[in-house]
């Protein structure tokens, strides 16, 4: 036979059971023959051999005898298992290894399903209450039910305090107005040095605001009522203050509260309402004749019987043709208007008025 590779053989595409194969004898190192017979047989029927030249091992045909000595007798007996179940148990492994639960594991601890399992925790001798939380209580060395001690008590600028029972609370009495900075207390206040006297600062029965004012250099306190400025009074014994006040800048006295305003509709003789103790009133623009006089009421609680107004042309219209005047009544005034020119006035003129008490 030549020499040639046997890759370079033609190829056999449908060798017969019959058919031989070069094989070598190892033990005798001599170069013998096989037929793919006797191949097949001895492997026992493990290798399935196709006609197509494909071939494919029956699933359990090899054993782990046939597998040789590489594998070790665990790693066999592994192989060797029918499924997964008897894996587990040729590994020992626990029963959660299958069931994955928790309750299958071993060494535990038990689980916590309520905050009384825990031992440094009493939620059975004092149930809690809506709203509160779990303090420590030191001297049994464990939480226990208790206020959360930050809730806020009261409304809007109602300031908090101390309620004596480890909470808070809060009174419509005493406020703090951050805005102006204005600290509001609807009782008496105590001034005490821890001596022998206390100082009490104490309210009284009011009818309007009040201010506790300190001079500069005098010592006194002065209890006054009123705006910047108001003159004042002695009103059943206590300083007081109303509209009337003095400019110490202008050096003018006066009103310096209670201004008020209106405007007439309709027309020059309607009726207007207007309770102040000085103000403006704008009057109708409807027409007055030359020479003529039109009179409307003012409806005044200001206003008393024998009080005297003073009256002012003090804008609108043409200035200097008008007189003015006016007879009070107790709660109102018929106030005048006459037209001192030679023509018709169409004018919605401001009467400036105030009223004297006499």
């Amino acid at each position: 036979m030549a020499n040639i590779k046997i890759t370079d053989l033609t190829a056999y595409t449908n060798p017969a059971s019959t058919d031989v194969l070069p094989i070598v004898d190892v033990g005798a190192d001599v170069t013998k023959k096989v037929s793919i017979g006797e191949v097949v047989g001895k492997i026992s029927g493990d290798v399935d051999v196709a006609t197509d030249g494909t071939s494919s091992i029956t699933a359990g045909a090899v054993g782990t005898t046939e597998l040789g000595g590489d594998i070790t007798a665990a790693g066999k007996a592994l192989l060797d298992d029918a499924d997964a179940a008897a894996q587990r148990t040729t590994l020992g492994l626990a029963t959660v290894a299958s069931t994955g639960a928790y309750s299958d594991l071993s060494g535990t601890p038990t689980l916590v399903t309520q905050l009384d399992d825990l031992t440094d925790v009493d939620v059975t001798s004092t149930p809690p209450n809506d709203g509160e939380a779990l303090v420590w209580d030191n001297g049994a060395s464990e939480w226990v039910p208790g206020s959360a001690g930050a809730t806020a008590a009261g409304s809007a600028n109602e300031i908090q305090y101390n309620d004596g029972a480890s909470g808070l609370a809060a009174s419509s009495d005493l406020t703090w107005d951050d805005t102006g900075k204005e600290l509001g207390v609807g009782g008496d206040i105590n001034l005490d040095d821890g001596g022998t006297y206390t100082t009490t600062v104490q309210s009284i029965t009011a009818t309007a605001d009040r201010f506790i004012s300190f001079p500069d250099d005098t010592g006194v306190v002065a209890l006054v009522r009123g705006i910047n400025g108001a003159v004042l009074f002695n009103n059943a014994g206590v300083s007081d203050g109303g509209n009337l006040g003095y400019s110490s800048t202008a050096g003018t006295f006066g009103y310096v509260s209670g201004r008020s305003t209106i405007t007439q509709s309709t027309n020059k003789s309607t009726a207007v309402t207007l309770n102040a103790p000085c103000g403006a009133i704008t009057m109708n623009g409807a027409a007055l004749s030359s020479g003529a006089t039109v009179s409307f009421t003012l409806t005044n609680s200001s206003i008393a019987a024998n009080d005297l107004l003073l009256l002012n042309h003090i804008s609108g219209g043409t200035a200097g043709a008008y007189t003015l005047n006016a007879q009070a009544a107790a709660g109102s005034a018929s106030i005048n208007v006459r037209n001192a020119t030679a023509g018709s006035l169409s004018e919605a003129i401001v009467i400036g008025f105030a009223t004297i008490k006499t």
